[in-house]
């Protein structure tokens, strides 16, 4: 009798547990995530790494888009990104990017360290920052810098800036 309520309390908790987890990846991870840092990839940021294998890594920005490249030299055939104005896939090496706006969609404000009382935590590192945002036109760039602040930068330095942080 002991070993069936053993095996029956054992069978309910699978499946409560098997239950849980199901409605969290469901209904609270975000629908795509990035494959480099594992944040929520949102359209407006979104980064494609095109392979030459032929596959694709989907980024949640520019900026871990060019980590990769950074971190995988020579599988990377050419990157797209989302032309902030348009919503639309440029290639990266065409892009005019703006770094450090307060457009921080990588970060969100519920993204916070733990605390405690009396205690003070520093972010160290944080691949997403500071913000790397993409423009197809450079006055769209400009525009969005005035809005937004931030500085402009080439592809060029874009990855010089990666390679620095």
């Amino acid at each position: 009798m002991k070993i069936k309520n053993v095996l029956a309390g054992l069978a309910l908790l699978v499946i409560v547990g098997g239950a849980g987890y199901y409605t969290h990846r469901r209904f609270v991870l975000p629908s795509q995530q990035c494959d480099i840092c594992g944040r929520a990839v949102h359209t407006e940021h979104e980064s494609i790494v095109l392979l030459k294998d032929g596959a694709k890594v989907h980024t949640c920005c520019p900026r871990c888009a060019l980590h990769y490249e950074r971190q995988k030299p020579g599988q990377v055939d050419r990157i797209l990104v989302a032309d902030r104005a348009t919503g639309k896939g440029i290639d990266a090496q065409e892009a005019i990017y703006v770094e450090g706006s307060d457009d921080q969609p990588c970060v969100p404000i519920s993204e916070t360290s733990p605390r405690e009382l009396g205690a003070e935590y520093d972010r160290k590192f944080d691949r997403c920052l500071p913000s790397l945002v993409a423009f197809k036109e450079k006055s769209a760039a400009r525009n969005f810098v005035a809005a937004h602040g931030g500085r402009l930068l080439t592809y060029a330095q874009a990855v010089e800036s990666v390679k620095q942080r």
